[in-house]
C-alpha cells in the first residue's frame, strides 16, 4: 500500500468521467466510471486530505475502507458496495483516532475478521515522532473519536514503535497467520535514515521469532525510505521505496527480506539470493522512487512510481524486476522482457506521477496516480498497461482497450489524484484520492468498469434453432459466445428451425421461453433447448387385456346380503358371509364374471345335455352351466368385487362352484380365469 506525501500534482487527463460533484460525462465499457457506484460513478465526501495519500482496501461484501488524515486527525471511512457510507461501521461510516500527539496515518491493512490495521506515527515531546500502529474494531466502535480502537491489541488498540528518536510507519500487511509486517523510516540526531521492518503477533507485542527481537535494520549509507510493502507466498518480504546519497538524485529500490528477518544484525534480514545483497537500484538519471509494489504470480515484482529520466518531465513509471534480482549492479535487475528495457513510462500528455498499483488476473496491470497539462489543475488518473509493456515508447505500454487510449481520468475542476487503488474480484477498480476544490480537501472515491464479461451460448435438446443477442455479439448459429460491458443489460432471444420448438431456458437465473436478460457482472453460461416436433405418431397396435393376481377372501362362505357394485375401492377384510373376488388389469376393460355350477346330464355324441324324458336312456354325464353373469367396468391396476353367493336375489344352494372371469376391450377378449368357491349351509 503507497505511503508517501500527498503533493498536489498531477493531469489533466485523456478523458472526464463521469458523477460526484463538479465531475464530467461519464465513458462507457471498460474504464468508465460505473453508474451503480456513487452519483455516476463517484463519491466525494467532506474528510479532510491535506497531508497524505489515501490509503485504499476492500473489506467483506465488496465494502471499501480508506484512510484520510489531516490536522492531527485520522479518519477511517468505510463505504458500502454502493459508495454510500456505511451505516453498519462506527454509526455514520467513519471512525476517527485523535490525540495530543497529531496522529498521522501512512498505510492500511484489513484482517480476515474484518478489523483494520493502520500505521502511521504520532508526536511525542522532544520534539520527536514514535512509529504507531492501531487496530479498529471491525464494526468501527461507538461513535465517538477513538471509540473504534480495538482493546485487544497494544495498550488500548494502539502500539507504539520507537528504535530511533524518529520513527515513521509508512507500510504495512497482515500474514496469512494473522501476525502483522510494518515498515517505515527512522533517524537518530545524526547518520542516515534506516529503514525499520517489525513483525507483531496477533495481539500487538513484538515477535521474538522475527530477527531474534521483533524489529529488524536495513541501512545502505544513504539516506533510504520506504513506501510499500508485498508479502510472498514463501514468507519473504518485500519493500519498495528510495535510496539517496548527499550528491546525486533519488533512485528507487526494491529490498527483499528474509521470512524469518535473520540474526538480528544491521541489514542481516536482507535475501542474499535477491540481487545478491537484497537489494535492487533503478535510476533513470534523475529523481527516481517507488511508491507501491505488486508480485506476480510467476514471482516477478512490479514497482510503481515515477521518475525523471529528462530533467523537468516526470513521467509515471512501472518497473519490473526479476524474480531473483540482477548481479546488484544499478538497473541490472530490471525485466528486459517488459516494455524491451524493463520500464514503461507514462507522460499523460504532460507530468504524471504513478502512486498505487494493481495486477489483473489476466496479467495487466493498473496503475492509479494524477497528471497534469501545463498550467491545468491535477487530474485523478487510472491507467491499464498490458501485461507485456508494450514496445518501448513513451505511453506504449498502454493498453487501448480501457477508457481512452489506456487512461482515464476523474476532472474535478479543480486539483485532484488518486492515491489508493484495490481490485475487486467482479473485476471492478476502485480508486481513492483527494479532490482539493473545498477547504482542507475532500475525500474522492471512484469506482470504474472493469473488462467486458463473456456470454456463452449452449444449445441442446432434440431440434435446432438460433440465438441472437441485443446488443449485437451473439448470433447462434455462427457464434455462440460474445463479450459485453461490464454493468450492461444483454438481451437474448431464441428463434426455433422449422419442425423445431423452443423449449426454454436454463443457467444464468433464465427460465421459461421468453427473452433472456443477463445484467453483465461475471462471466455468464445459459442453455438454449430446441425440440424437435412430434411427426404424426404411428398408430398404436391395441393389445388385449390381461387378467393376473386373481383371488378371493373366502374359498368358503355363507350366502349374505346382496352383492355390491365392482369397484377398486371396496372394502378388503374377511368376511364371514360371502367373499370378495380381487383381480388386477394391465388396462382399462369390460369384465365379465360367468357364475357357474355342475350339474348331471345325458351324453349325445361329445355334448352334454339337460336331462329330458327323451334322453334318459342316454349315458349320464357331468356339464358346466351359467348361472348368472355379471359385467362391470374395470379399470387398469387392482380392481375388487364383493359377491354374497346370491344371483337375482336368490340364495345360492349349498356346493360347490365356479367363478369365470374374462376381460375385453376393442382389441379383443383375455384368456379366461377362474375360482372355485364352496357354499355351506347356514
Amino acid at each position: 500500500m503507497i505511503a508517501r506525501r500527498w503533493v498536489v500534482r498531477g493531469v489533466a487527463g485523456t478523458c472526464a468521467l463521469a458523477g460526484g460533484v463538479g465531475v464530467g460525462v461519464a465513458l462507457a465499457g471498460s474504464g468508465g466510471l460505473d453508474p451503480s457506484f456513487g452519483t455516476g460513478g463517484t463519491t466525494v465526501l467532506e474528510r479532510h486530505v491535506s497531508t497524505y495519500p489515501t490509503p485504499t482496501r476492500l473489506a467483506a461484501g465488496g465494502k471499501v475502507v480508506v484512510v484520510t488524515t489531516s490536522e492531527g486527525v485520522v479518519t477511517v471511512s468505510r463505504l458500502l458496495a454502493d459508495g454510500a457510507p456505511d451505516p453498519t461501521f462506527d454509526g455514520d461510516g467513519k471512525a476517527t483516532i485523535e490525540s495530543t500527539g497529531f496522529p498521522s496515518a501512512h498505510a492500511l491493512a484489513v484482517q480476515p475478521d474484518g478489523k483494520i490495521v493502520l500505521i502511521g506515527f504520532t508526536n511525542v515531546p522532544g520534539p520527536s515522532e514514535d512509529a504507531t500502529v492501531w487496530r479498529l474494531k471491525a464494526d468501527g466502535g461507538s461513535g465517538a473519536p477513538n471509540g473504534a480502537l480495538d482493546p485487544t491489541f497494544g495498550s488500548g488498540g494502539i502500539v507504539q514503535l520507537a528504535p530511533f528518536t524518529n520513527t515513521v510507519g509508512l507500510a504495512i500487511a497482515v500474514q496469512p497467520d494473522g501476525k502483522i509486517v510494518a515498515a517505515g523510516r527512522g533517524f537518530n540526531t545524526t547518520g542516515p535514515n534506516v529503514i525499520a521492518v517489525w513483525r507483531l503477533t496477533e495481539s500487538g507485542s513484538l515477535d521474538p521469532t522475527f530477527d531474534t527481537d521483533g524489529v529488524a535494520g536495513i541501512s545502505d549509507t544513504s539516506e533510504d525510505s520506504v513506501n510499500a510493502i508485498a508479502l510472498a507466498p514463501d514468507g519473504k518480504i518485500l519493500l519498495a521505496g528510495t535510496t539517496e546519497l548527499s550528491s546525486a538524485p533519488r533512485d528507487a529500490v526494491v529490498w527483499r527480506l528474509k521470512a524469518n528477518g535473520g540474526a538480528g544484525g544491521l541489514n542481516e534480514a536482507l535475501d542474499p539470493t535477491f540481487d545478491t545483497d537484497g537489494q535492487a537500484d533503478f535510476d533513470s538519471g534523475g529523481n527516481d522512487q517507488a511508491e507501491d509494489v505488486a508480485l506476480q504470480p510467476d514471482g516477478k515484482i512490479l514497482l510503481a512510481g515515477d521518475s525523471e529520466p529528462t530533467a523537468g518531465k516526470v513521467k509515471a513509471t512501472v518497473w519490473r524486476v526479476k524474480p531473483n534480482g540482477g548481479s546488484g549492479v544499478t538497473n541490472n535487475a530490471l525485466d528486459l522482457s517488459f516494455d524491451t528495457d524493463g520500464v514503461a513510462l507514462i507522460d499523460g500528455g504532460g507530468s504524471a506521477f504513478g502512486s498505487a498499483i494493481a495486477l489483473q488476473p489476466d496479467g495487466k496491470i493498473l496503475l492509479a496516480g494524477s497528471a497534469q497539462v501545463g498550467a491545468n489543475p491535477s487530474t485523478a488518473m487510472l491507467w491499464r498497461l498490458l501485461a507485456d509493456g508494450g514496445a518501448g515508447a513513451v505511453n506504449g505500454a498502454l493498453d487501448p482497450t480501457f477508457g481512452t487510449g489506456g487512461a482515464a481520468a476523474v476532472n474535478t475542476g479543480s486539483s485532484a489524484g488518486a492515491g489508493g487503488l484495490a481490485l475487486q474480484p467482479d473485476r471492478r477498480i476502485v480508486a481513492a484520492g483527494g479532490n482539493f476544490n473545498v477547504p482542507n480537501g475532500s475525500l474522492l472515491v471512484f469506482r470504474a468498469l472493469g473488462d467486458p464479461f463473456a456470454v456463452n451460448v449452449t444449445k441442446t435438446g432434440t431440434g435446432s434453432g438460433s440465438v441472437q443477442s441485443s446488443p449485437q455479439g451473439i448470433d447462434c448459429g455462427a457464434s455462440c459466445a460474445g463479450p459485453f460491458d461490464d454493468g450492461s443489460q444483454v438481451t437474448l432471444t431464441a428463434t426455433a428451425a422449422a419442425g423445431s420448438a423452443f423449449a426454454g431456458w436454463s443457467g444464468a437465473g433464465c427460465s421459461g421461453t421468453g427473452a433472456c436478460t443477463l445484467t453483465m457482472s461475471a462471466d455468464q453460461t445459459v442453455t438454449a433447448t430446441f425440440n424437435a416436433l412430434a411427426s404424426t405418431p404411428p398408430a398404436t397396435v391395441a393389445t388385449k387385456p390381461t387378467i393376473s393376481a386373481l383371488s378371493e377372501s373366502n374359498s368358503t362362505f355363507r350366502v349374505g346380503g346382496s352383492s355390491t357394485p365392482l369397484t377398486g375401492q371396496a372394502s378388503a377384510r374377511r368376511h364371514k358371509r360371502g367373499t370378495v373376488f380381487s383381480f388386477r388389469l394391465d388396462q382399462a376393460a369390460t369384465v365379465k364374471i360367468a357364475i357357474q355350477a355342475k350339474a348331471r346330464g345325458r351324453r349325445v355324441g361329445r355334448s352334454c345335455r339337460a336331462n329330458s324324458r327323451r334322453l334318459r336312456h342316454k349315458p349320464r354325464c357331468t356339464r358346466t352351466i351359467t348361472l348368472a353373469t355379471l359385467v362391470r367396468s374395470a379399470h387398469a391396476g387392482l380392481n375388487k368385487v364383493s359377491f354374497s353367493g346370491r344371483i337375482r336375489g336368490k340364495a345360492l344352494s349349498p356346493g360347490t362352484y365356479e367363478a369365470r372371469f374374462t376381460a375385453s376391450d376393442s382389441a379383443g377378449a383375455s384368456p379366461s380365469k377362474t375360482l372355485s368357491f364352496t357354499i355351506v349351509r347356514r
